[in-house]
C-alpha cells in the first residue's frame, strides 16, 4: 500500500524505504539490465545495452546472448479419439457444389469462381454438417453468411428456400442492431425497467426467424411455410473416423511425421485413434501420396518441439510446434514464438503464433532441442517409432 499502482506515485516513504532495506537490489543497475534481458531480442543490441550499464566482465559480454523461452514437449499418448460433432456422409442423391478458380491468362488476380456438383470421386471424402441460422462463432458473427448459402446441399432442389434465406440475411443485421437498441432503453441492474407489450412484439418482429416459401407465396415474401432453424452445409473435405455411418474429426493430435523425397517435404499426422491400428499410418497428410521406401523418414514434431522452416526467398521462421493445418491445407503447420510475443514476426497473430506455414516447398525443415536454460541444440537423427 506504499505505492499508488495508477500513478506509481510513493505515498508512504518509509514504508517503501523499509521495503527496500528488507529486499535490496542484488547489484546496482539490477532493474534497468532485467528489462533489457526481457524485451531485447538483437544480441548486439543486447551487448550494447549491457556495456552501457556496466554490470558485465568483458568475457561475459562476448558470450552473451537473448534469453530464449524453454518449453518442454508434450509427448502424451492420451486424450480423446475424436470429436463430439459427428458429420453426415453425403449419399448419391446429394450434390454438393465446389468452385474452381480459373486463372485468366492476361492477371491471375482476376480469377473467376465457378461453380460446378462435385463428382462422385470427390464426394466420397467430403462431409456434411448442420448450421443454426441464428448460430455464431467465437467472436459473435453469424456462422451463416451470403457467402455460405453456396454451400447448401442441393442447391437446385432448394433454390427459392435458398433465395428466401438471401433475403432474410441482408435484412438481419439491420434487424438485429434494432433490437439491441431497443434493449439498451431497458437500462441495467437496479434501474432496469420491464419492457412494454409493444416493444416485446417488436422484438418478436425483428428477430423473427426464416421460413420456407411455399408455391403460393411471392417471391419476395412474406414466406408463410415452415421455419428454417438449421441448414445443410457441404463441410469441405474431411478426414476422420466413421462412427455411426456419420465422419467425426480426429481429437487428439499426437504427432507429425516428416518425410523428404526429390526435395520435397511431406508430412504424416498421427492421432490417437492411431494407437489401435496394426501399423503406423502410410499416407501423406493430403491423404493421396503413399508412403514407400523411397521416402526419407527425418523426424517427428510433437507440440512444443523447436522447429525452423527455411522457405524460398522469405528467410527462416523459429519457433515451438502447435500443430498442422489438416486438410484443405495439409502441408501447412503452426510456430509459435519462443515468448509468444504478437509483435515478435511481421506475420505473428495476437496469440504469438505464425500460422500457415507451408513446408512442402521449403528449402528446409530442421528440428532442435531445448534444455532449461534456454540452450538451443541440432537434434540427433531419429527412427520412426510407434504409438504404444
Amino acid at each position: 500500500g506504499f505505492v499508488d499502482v495508477e500513478t506509481g506515485e510513493i505515498v508512504n516513504p518509509a514504508m517503501f524505504q523499509q521495503m527496500k532495506e528488507h529486499f535490496p537490489d542484488p547489484w546496482p543497475q539490477f532493474r534497468d539490465e532485467l528489462k533489457a534481458r526481457l524485451s531485447i531480442d538483437d544480441p548486439a543490441l543486447l551487448r550494447t545495452e549491457m556495456e552501457r550499464l556496466g554490470t558485465y566482465p568483458l568475457e561475459a559480454l562476448e558470450a552473451l546472448h537473448p534469453l530464449f523461452v524453454s518449453r518442454a514437449p508434450q509427448r502424451r499418448n492420451g486424450g480423446a479419439a475424436h470429436m463430439d460433432t459427428i458429420y453426415a456422409k453425403p449419399r448419391d442423391v446429394h450434390v454438393l457444389m465446389v468452385n474452381e478458380k480459373q486463372a485468366k491468362k492476361t492477371a491471375i488476380d482476376n480469377a473467376e469462381k465457378i461453380w460446378r456438383p462435385a463428382t462422385p470421386e470427390e464426394k466420397a471424402s467430403m462431409a456434411i454438417s448442420r448450421i443454426g441460422v441464428t448460430d455464431k462463432d467465437s467472436k459473435g458473427n453469424f456462422k451463416l453468411t451470403l457467402e455460405k448459402l453456396s454451400d447448401i446441399v442441393d442447391p437446385h432442389r432448394n433454390a427459392r428456400m435458398i433465395d428466401a434465406l438471401h433475403q432474410w440475411i441482408v435484412s438481419r443485421d439491420e434487424r438485429e442492431k434494432a433490437a439491441k437498441a431497443i434493449e439498451a432503453s431497458f437500462g441495467r441492474g437496479k434501474e432496469k425497467r420491464k419492457p412494454t407489450e409493444a416493444e416485446t412484439a417488436e422484438l418478436g418482429r425483428l428477430r423473427t426467424l426464416p421460413r420456407k416459401p411455399l408455391k403460393d407465396d411471392r417471391d419476395s415474401g412474406p414466406f408463410t411455410g415452415p421455419i428454417i432453424r438449421t441448414v445443410k452445409v457441404n463441410a469441405g473435405k474431411m478426414s476422420g473416423i466413421h462412427i455411426r455411418n456419420g465422419l467425426a474429426a480426429q481429437e487428439s493430435l499426437v504427432r507429425v511425421d516428416v518425410f523428404a523425397k526429390e526435395g520435397k517435404f511431406y508430412l504424416a499426422p498421427l492421432y490417437i485413434a492411431d494407437k489401435v491400428k496394426e501399423k503406423l499410418p502410410d499416407q501423406t497428410a493430403d491423404g493421396e501420396t503413399q508412403i514407400d521406401s523411397s521416402f526419407e523418414f527425418r523426424f517427428s514434431l510433437y507440440p512444443n518441439d523447436l522447429t525452423k522452416i527455411t522457405l524460398k526467398g522469405k528467410g527462416s521462421i523459429l519457433g515451438y510446434f502447435r500443430g498442422y493445418g489438416g486438410p484443405p491445407n495439409p502441408y501447412n503447420i503452426t510456430l509459435a514464438l519462443h515468448d509468444r510475443n504478437k509483435n515478435g514476426h511481421e506475420r505473428s497473430n495476437e496469440k504469438g503464433e505464425i500460422p500457415s506455414i507451408g513446408v512442402k516447398t521449403a528449402l528446409s525443415v530442421e528440428k532442435f532441442n531445448v534444455d532449461v536454460l534456454g540452450n538451443i541444440y541440432p537434434a540427433p537423427p531419429e527412427k520412426r517409432r510407434g504409438l504404444a
